[in-house]
């Protein structure tokens, strides 16, 4: 089980060909806690078997000061027969079980509670950290976990949506909390190693693992280039540069969203970035390695159809497809009618230095 991995057998273990200690820096990377703490807390390439424990460190000390002051509680509707009235009586059934007979009536109300969907989400996120870190820190999540539990935090079953709902103004105090609980649920990923995995099932796995990486190199990014003045963004929709049409036609064109856009003005630079979970390279009718015409066709229409005399940099707009390596290392590039395409991949199963090295060096395209 899950709970009998020891924290060297995880970091050390694998998912498919990746090191779990990659998955993980792939997680960090894509967390809202990286976004918003980035290098400065988080600068663990040098060693990323480090980041449960540093996760960890956020989420008790948030924690602890929140138990300190008092867990943010909500209001939760009850249903219960009281011998007096609160809230509304619900009629039907202090009718139906003649409950006005024996002095008491069936009462709904609202209720000021603390076992609330967002506090049991941060608990069970002290349970499964403690599983994927050293014994030190194990003992110090149980024990916020006990705590919680003290307070009338249950164990119960709760709809995610309602825990990850957007923070009101009254609880932004709980947001780098929620947000380290958020990577915590992550990174407690089971892995092979064990016979029990956790991770999605074949049919779900690729888009899971796509998922993973797009929002990784998009959160990579914008920690480390943002600083420099570039903006990044993510899944912007492109429109087709459409001068005439019948009154239809839209509805049949396929829709063009990009996967990140690297943007910088003063250097007149703005590269897309597309990024596949899978190999750019496809076999020919002869057994040859040829780049995927349809990847190709897609990127070269998204930086073709946007030329605009009235946007300088939609004219020499570069072109990146970033993807895993798959059976060898890639880094070509060419220019098509002043558009540089480059093809470039990153080894996942690399040390994290060089992962890290690979993602900086996409500005250096021709």
């Amino acid at each position: 089980m899950a709970s009998n991995l020891t924290y060297q057998s995880l970091s050390d273990g694998f998912i498919g060909k990746i090191p779990v200690r990659n998955i993980w820096l792939l997680m960090l990377y894509a967390s809202d806690l990286y976004r918003a703490y980035g290098i400065h807390y988080f600068d663990v390439e040098e060693n990323p078997d480090d980041i449960p424990e540093l996760v960890a460190e956020v989420l008790c000390r948030s924690l602890e000061r929140r138990l300190k002051q008092s867990l943010t509680p909500s209001y939760h509707n009850t249903e219960q027969i009281l011998s007096r009235v609160r809230g509304r009586i619900d009629h039907l059934k202090t009718i139906r079980r003649q409950l006005l007979l024996q002095g008491k009536v069936a009462c709904q109300f609202e209720e000021l509670t603390q076992d609330t969907p967002r506090n049991r989400y941060i608990k069970k996120a002290c349970r499964l950290l403690a599983r994927v870190t050293k014994k030190q820190t194990a003992r110090r999540l149980l024990s916020l976990n006990k705590s919680m539990e003290r307070l009338g935090v249950s164990n119960d079953p709760f709809p995610e949506y309602k825990a990850l709902s957007p923070l009101a103004r009254h609880e932004r105090h709980d947001a780098m909390m929620l947000s380290a609980a958020r990577l915590a649920h992550n990174l407690a990923l089971p892995t092979e190693i064990t016979g029990y995995r956790a991770l999605p099932i074949a049919a779900r796995e690729e888009h899971w693992a796509r998922q993973l990486f797009e929002k990784s190199m998009a959160g990579f990014f914008y920690v480390h280039l943002t600083p420099q003045g570039w903006s990044v963004s993510r899944g912007q929709v492109i429109h087709w540069p459409v001068s005439v049409s019948s009154e239809g036609a839209d509805i049949y064109l396929p829709r063009m969203q990009t996967d990140i856009v690297l943007e910088k003005k003063e250097l007149n630079q703005r590269i897309i970035i597309d990024t596949k979970f899978t190999s750019v390279l496809t076999k020919n009718h002869h057994g040859q390695d040829r780049f995927k015409r349809e990847y190709l066709f897609q990127l070269y229409s998204y930086l073709k159809s946007q030329e605009s005399s009235k946007d300088l940099l939609s004219m020499t707009s570069k072109g990146l497809f970033l993807h895993p390596a798959v059976d060898g290392h890639i880094d070509e590039y060419f220019t098509v009618q002043n558009h540089p395409i480059r093809f470039l991949t990153v080894d996942l199963a690399a040390d994290a230095i060089s992962i890290k090295h690979t993602l900086v060096s996409v500005l250096d395209c021709p």
